[in-house]
């Protein structure tokens, strides 16, 4: 008889960041803050509080702040909502041959804070936690240039110079490959994509279920809903 397989003890370690398939709001944010995640949300944190992921991020995502009195040190969380992650260049290169990095910009990424000027707070350039604008890479398209003509009437007559008049005007279709698909033209490029709330693991000791959250929001599906509308806080999702 073989000897069942017990669990293996699971360690996440601090800083650690995981895509979170649930609503973020009043409710879940006290079951997960019990649970050592935050949302990564950009907000302000204190590092009295969360010492390890303090000890780890520091400034990376804007400068840390003091406040009260005592001071206390207040640091940013990572904010990546509506954003895509991408792990740091470094110095990977394009394969095959070897030329160029990965991420061709990877020297002029923003900071994490940036303002209008590209100046901010926190980590830039080839370094985690610094940022990218949209794009699109640059290309161009083949096209026929129109060339002046010219006729000559007669035998007799030097040639007649034909007049080629333009007339600038804004394009009201896209390029679509014949016998394609109707192409999708938003307001950026993007992949297929699925809307999810990424948390960050901000200390390794779990704590006491927040018992005013567990007394309000007792059955799940009180936390559905988006942030400010869900059942425990007077409307949206759906109770029982």
């Amino acid at each position: 008889m073989r000897t069942p397989l017990l669990p293996m003890p699971v360690e996440v370690p601090v800083g650690a960041v995981l895509p979170y398939a649930g609503p973020i709001n009043a409710c879940t944010r006290s079951a997960l803050a019990a649970q050592g995640w935050l949302f990564c949300d950009g907000a302000q944190v204190s590092a009295v509080t969360y010492p390890a992921l303090y000890a780890l991020i520091g400034p990376l995502y804007g400068t840390p702040v003091t406040q009260g009195d005592p001071p206390a040190t207040l640091f940013y969380l990572p904010d990546y909502r509506g954003a895509f992650l991408r792990g740091v260049n470094q110095d990977a290169t394009r394969p095959p041959d070897g030329k160029g990095l990965r991420d061709p910009d990877a020297d002029t990424r923003l900071s994490a804070r940036y303002g209008s000027s590209g100046q901010g707070e926190g980590n830039q350039g080839n370094s985690v936690g610094s940022q990218q604008l949209d794009a699109f890479q640059k290309h161009e398209h083949r096209y026929t240039q129109p060339q002046q003509t010219s006729e000559v009437p007669g035998d007799q007559a030097p040639p007649v110079q034909l007049g080629l008049a333009t007339q600038p005007a804004d394009t009201d279709g896209v390029v679509a490959a014949k016998g394609g698909d109707t192409p999708r033209a938003e307001a950026e490029t993007r992949p297929l994509n699925v809307y999810v709330n990424f948390i960050i693991k901000a200390q390794a000791t779990v704590l006491a279920p927040n018992a005013a959250a567990v007394a309000v929001c007792q059955n799940l599906k009180d936390c559905w809903g988006a942030a400010g509308s869900e059942t425990c806080k007077g409307g949206g999702g759906t109770s029982s």
